[in-house]
């Protein structure tokens, strides 16, 4: 009987230790996600999220959502509890392309699922597809050259995530770097006026 106090104490030791790693996992995260959230506060990076709004989402960036619904392709989905999950086909000349991608930045099912786990995503929401995004830019090591305005340096590290940028390696069309510098300068422009105090 004697035995039992002691035997509380090493189970309940071990879960406290767990439950305070947890909670500093935690904790780490939200301020990852803060920092990437300040990073919107830059019009360099917000034309930058624009741009890749614009190249993925086609004309649907046009529409009352900004891309936040669009869905491949083509087409919106409704919610924004979760990843629409769900891949639709669509013929490209005489081939068919099959893709699960959504949301403002076309994130592939698999992409999304794991950045949602890493930064305790709980829906697709608008907020949480830009941290998301950020967060892919930030991990190819393209978010200074972004925030530099270089977007020349950063669309070669980030190709092989948005397929429309110049030179994808899918065999997919894509867009023209000099159109892309365009937009994104003036995109720059607006931001520069909108985002007051930068």
């Amino acid at each position: 009987m004697k035995l039992r106090p002691l035997i509380t104490i090493f189970i309940f030791l071990p879960v406290v230790g767990l439950l305070a790693q947890t909670n500093a996992s935690y904790q780490t995260v939200l301020r990852e996600k803060q920092l990437l959230l300040q990073e919107r506060n830059n019009p360099y990076v917000r034309a930058f999220l624009e741009l890749i709004a614009r190249s993925e989402c086609g004309s649907l960036y046009f529409s009352d959502h900004k891309g936040y619904r669009s869905r491949y392709p083509s087409t919106v989905f409704t919610s924004f509890d979760a990843h629409p999950k769900e891949v639709l086909c669509a013929m490209s000349g005489d081939k068919k392309l099959c893709s699960s991608a959504a949301g403002r930045y076309m994130f592939l099912e698999s992409v999304w699922n794991n950045i949602a786990e890493r930064l305790y995503l709980s829906d697709f929401s608008p907020l949480n597809q830009d941290i998301a995004a950020l967060y892919l830019i930030k991990e190819r090591k393209a978010l200074e050259d972004v925030k530099k305005g270089d977007i020349k340096a950063a669309i070669p590290k980030l190709n092989k995530i948005w397929s429309s940028f110049p030179g994808a390696p899918y065999k997919q069309p894509v867009k023209k770097m000099k159109d892309m510098e365009q937009f994104y300068a003036l995109r720059v422009e607006h931001f520069k006026k909108y985002l007051k105090g930068y």
